[in-house]
């Protein structure tokens, strides 16, 4: 029964589940500092765009080695979206 296999289409669908489960609670973990949040954010956007091309391994990994690699960018980010005034306070 291939249905049930580790080829069928079940076993794809919550092996990606899990793997975005993981994705999203390293994300949350890691943007509890407010500052991190750009960082993580860009970090699990890269996950996810590897995923998407099925080049990803080890999700944990990569999203850290991801988030070391643009963490000063995403630091920049995360305080320009935080310190920048929004429309509605002018």
């Amino acid at each position: 029964m291939k249905f049930f296999s580790t080829e069928g289409g079940i076993y794809k669908f919550m092996t990606r589940l899990w793997d975005m489960i993981k994705l999203n609670f390293l994300w949350l973990i890691c943007s509890l500092p407010i500052v991190t949040i750009g960082v993580s954010t860009i970090a699990a956007f890269t996950i996810t765009l590897k995923m998407v091309e099925e080049k990803e391994g080890y999700i944990a990994r990569a999203f850290f080695k991801a988030f070391k690699a643009n963490f000063k960018q995403g630091m920049v980010i995360g305080c320009l979206l935080y310190t920048s005034p929004s429309p509605r306070d002018s």
